[in-house]
């Protein structure tokens, strides 16, 4: 999958599947430096993934400062030709200053093999 350079930074399209719904988020920052992949609640609302009396609260700690999360699994998170079954994102409030729709992190990308190319500015399934 293509990836664009916004202001020196890489974005992807991502799909999302829960519930027999799906979503396309097309403004995704892949961070290298984020170990989990964060989304708004917002949209995730539409596929029915809401916060629960049950959900754990958790801080993550970056370079914007202190955000608190909670965990959701999805059926499947889709980039490209890379797909993950019963992938966890983390849901918090993703007010970074400047426009985006959420984070790609290193947990999708290691647990996923991909290859980020920046030569050809891809993000490819590692076929080995």
């Amino acid at each position: 999958m293509k990836f664009t350079l916004v202001n020196g930074l890489p974005f992807v399209s991502i799909v999302l599947h829960h519930h027999q719904r799906s979503l396309t988020l097309d403004r995704i920052l892949v961070d290298t430096g984020s170990g989990g992949t964060i989304l708004p609640i917002e949209p995730l609302i539409v596929i029915g993934i809401e916060p629960s009396p049950e959900d754990t609260i958790h801080r993550v700690r970056g370079i914007g400062g202190v955000e608190y999360v909670f965990r959701k699994q999805l059926e499947c998170l889709e980039v490209g030709e890379i797909y993950l079954e019963q992938f966890a994102i983390e849901i918090g409030q993703i007010d970074y200053g400047f426009s985006i729709q959420g984070i790609l992190g290193v947990d999708f990308l290691i647990k996923s093999k991909a290859i980020i190319n920046f030569a050809k500015l891809e993000i490819l399934k590692n076929e080995h």
